[in-house]
């Protein structure tokens, strides 16, 4: 299972309401989409869950970055336009 540190950073540069940041749980965690679920994605993108995991672990630290030096405020560009802005390698 993705060891998943609640930071709420992919749901604040998303733009997603659901996170709440007091409790630092998802509102709509058991129905959440399945963006939200790692397990999930790796499974439809068809890629190894380990190597999906690391993948993923760099997109947290990158996203935590954003947020934290305020490079990009939440919901005000895609995600895509700040990977590509920064030349930040997508895994595909």
């Amino acid at each position: 299972m993705f060891d998943c540190s609640k930071c709420g950073a992919c749901c604040k540069v998303l733009g997603c309401a659901c996170y709440d940041s007091e409790t630092k749980l998802c509102l709509i965690y058991d129905t959440r989409p399945s963006i939200c679920r790692v397990d999930v994605m790796a499974e439809k993108v068809g890629m190894e869950k380990k190597l999906y995991y690391k993948i993923t672990h760099e997109a947290c630290k990158q996203l935590l970055d954003i947020v934290e030096n305020e490079l990009l405020p939440p919901q005000q560009l895609p995600v895509s336009k700040y990977l590509e802005k920064n030349s930040v390698e997508v895994y595909r």
